[in-house]
C-alpha cells in the first residue's frame, strides 16, 4: 500500500530593522503545516491480534501546524 501524497505549505515571514552602526534585529517567523494537512506517511504492515483494524492504517500522521518564532540581534 502506497500512502497519500504530502501536500505540506510552508511560509515564512521575516523583517530586519537596523539599530544604528553594524547592530540590527531580525525578527522571523516560520508557519509550518500552514493549511493543517493531516495526511500520514507510514502504514501499519503488520497484524496485531488485538488490533486487526489497524492493518495498513496510517500510523505515522504529519505533525500539526506549527509557529517557530526567532528573534536575533546582530552587534
Amino acid at each position: 500500500m502506497r500512502a497519500p501524497d504530502l501536500n505540506l505549505v510552508g511560509f515564512r515571514v521575516q523583517k530586519v530593522f537596523g539599530l544604528g552602526g553594524s547592530r540590527k534585529l531580525d525578527l522571523s517567523a516560520d508557519i509550518l503545516n500552514a493549511f493543517n494537512d493531516d495526511s500520514f506517511y507510514e502504514v501499519s504492515s503488520t497484524v496485531v491480534p488485538s488490533a486487526t483494524k489497524a492493518y495498513l492504517q496510517g500510523i505515522t500522521f504529519v505533525p500539526p501546524r506549527r509557529v517557530n518564532i526567532v528573534v536575533k540581534l546582530w552587534f
